[in-house]
């Protein structure tokens, strides 16, 4: 979800902008990263800084929802995996849930910055697409690390042993 003056781009609804022609994609729901994103979209996107805010190139919003898809599910898959490991060694949940965190969760964390990093070096390029999946990338690079580091662990805390219970 990027959002470029009060207008979040999400696939659910379109608005034209009368003022400036553009169309621009808008939910109006309480999307849980929305906050996030829309502050670190705001605050980079005053590129010449007079005080404006540049609107995102339209564009980058399918390579952004595809990354951030595939590196939540990425993140997801590898500490479920791990986790389903450490319940064989150990039957503990918290002790499983703990050792996951400490092996697969540092390695997520360490991956989401580092792809983070280098999707924010094309910040520096003057074109607007190059530019908008810089910020874009960056940010959806580190929400899906946060939700695999957060929410997941807290699901997989709940669930415990009944992780395996598809058998998948």
């Amino acid at each position: 979800a990027l959002c470029t003056a009060g207008f979040c781009t999400t696939p659910l609804a379109r608005r034209h902008d009368r003022g400036t022609g553009r169309t621009v994609i808008w939910r109006p729901d309480n999307d849980a990263g929305t906050p996030f994103v829309t502050l670190s979209t705001n605050i980079s996107n005053d590129s010449d800084g007079d005080g404006t805010i540049e609107p995102m190139s339209i564009y980058a919003l399918n390579l952004i929802t595809g990354l951030g898809l595939g590196l939540a599910i990425d993140y997801s898959l590898f500490v479920v995996s791990r986790f389903r490991e450490e319940l064989e060694r150990q039957p503990d949940t918290s002790t499983a849930l703990r050792r996951t965190l400490a092996t697969a969760g540092r390695t997520v964390l360490f991956s989401s910055v580092t792809v983070a990093a280098a999707l924010a070096s094309l910040i520096v390029f003057p074109q607007r697409f190059l530019y908008s999946m810089g910020i874009g990338g960056a940010a959806v690079a580190l929400m899906a690390a946060l939700v695999s580091l957060t929410v997941l662990p807290a699901l997989l805390a709940v669930l415990g042993p009944r992780v395996n219970a598809l058998g998948v």
